[in-house]
């Protein structure tokens, strides 16, 4: 009985035209769009290297847009210097206390200047410069598609229920267990939302060539995971209401 609950929810869920779009096909359009709109903003904001001059006069000192750039600049490479002299001075430090007189300066400097070169000093960066920030609105849609699966565990459940549907009535008076049945529903919409998510995972990767970064595997897990949070919305909102399946359908919108 569960495998074939599970296959007719299944198939009833994927000839259902309506939801398929909404689940399947709207995110992508919105993926789309989204490409459309968003992909020459980071383009347009390439940095632009020139050089330039400072003049340490009264005029550099006032707060000016322009003046204050140029002494964010000339501040870092201030610091840059004072991390290198600090550095320096320790090596040479732990160079006399060995009994070494004769130091070699230069070529301390010279090596700790190769090793910031070759990142063998390690830095912390805190900043959010390594993510574009225009993969938070595709994260955004992937979690749209996850929500949006409530639509599905929702009809697959209005479809056990006796006073939704005419195969609920006969579920009613069947003497197959009625978790069984739910479970199996349960499952076939899960079932149907991961294959919508694959899709769309797909189209946002190799169609629209977005960069979801090393930690794929740990995407998928969490879009999966978030899938059956939307799933387990459509399945609560059917199960606690008594109302028709368009005030269901509207408060599954609404929460989403």
């Amino acid at each position: 009985m569960f495998v074939h609950n599970l296959k007719y929810t299944i198939k009833t869920l994927f000839r259902n035209k309506i939801l398929i779009f909404w689940t399947f096909a709207f995110p992508i359009i919105l993926g789309i769009f989204f490409n459309m709109a968003f992909s020459n903003i980071e383009k347009d904001e390439v940095l632009k290297v020139f050089d330039i001059a400072v003049v340490n006069n009264e005029q550099f000192k006032h707060q000016n847009i322009y003046q204050t750039m140029l002494k964010f600049v000339v501040n870092e490479i201030t610091q840059n210097k004072i991390m290198v002299t600090d550095l320096s001075e320790q090596a040479i430090r732990k160079q006399m206390e060995k009994g070494n007189i004769n130091v070699d300066t230069a070529k301390i400097v010279s090596d700790i200047l190769t090793k910031i070169q070759n990142q063998q000093v390690k830095m912390t960066d805190i900043s959010s410069s390594n993510l574009s920030y225009m993969q938070i609105e595709y994260y955004t849609l992937i979690a749209m598609a996850c929500m949006y699966g409530g639509m599905l565990g929702l009809t697959a459940i209005n479809a056990c229920l006796a006073n939704m549907s005419s195969k609920g009535k006969r579920i009613s008076v069947s003497p197959n267990r009625k978790s069984t049945v739910v479970l199996s529903a349960a499952m076939g919409s899960y079932f149907v939302s991961l294959v919508g998510l694959a899709i769309l995972m797909l189209f946002l990767k190799f169609a629209l060539h977005v960069d979801f970064g090393d930690n794929i595997l740990l995407v998928l897990l969490l879009a999966a995971v978030g899938n059956l949070a939307g799933i387990s919305l459509g399945i609560l909102i059917a199960s606690i209401f008594r109302v028709s399946e368009g005030a269901k359908t509207g408060i599954t919108i609404a929460v989403t």
